[in-house]
């Protein structure tokens, strides 16, 4: 059984860039790359990137984090790595400039 790295991880399409934190980040990658080969992932910018350029996918962690002590430490570090690329257009595929933004759910008619 493998061991669940907590931390911040990226994700790249060639030049594009993707921050993201979990507390299990090789799962979180999988789920990732599940959406994108299906069509299905939520961040339409980083589904029409990987379309075109599936072979580019790679991913590394960039910072392991021990967040039993406080679990905001996650998202404290992700918003570190999304401050340094935020807002340059051919690089960053993160659509929110914020690591503490919840996703809206869809809701139902």
């Amino acid at each position: 059984m493998t061991q669940k790295v907590s931390g911040v991880y990226c994700i790249e399409l060639g030049r594009w860039k993707y921050y993201g934190s979990s507390k299990d980040i090789e799962a979180r990658i999988h789920q990732h790359l599940v959406a994108l080969q299906t069509g299905t992932h939520i961040n339409v910018k980083m589904q029409r990137v990987y379309d075109k350029h599936p072979d580019r996918f790679s991913w590394d962690v960039v910072e392991e984090v021990d967040c039993t002590a406080d679990p905001r430490l996650l998202k404290i570090r992700e918003q570190h790595y999304i401050s340094s690329i935020y807002g340059k257009r051919w690089v960053c595929l993160n659509l929110n400039p914020s690591a503490f933004s919840k996703r809206k759910k869809k809701q139902k008619k």
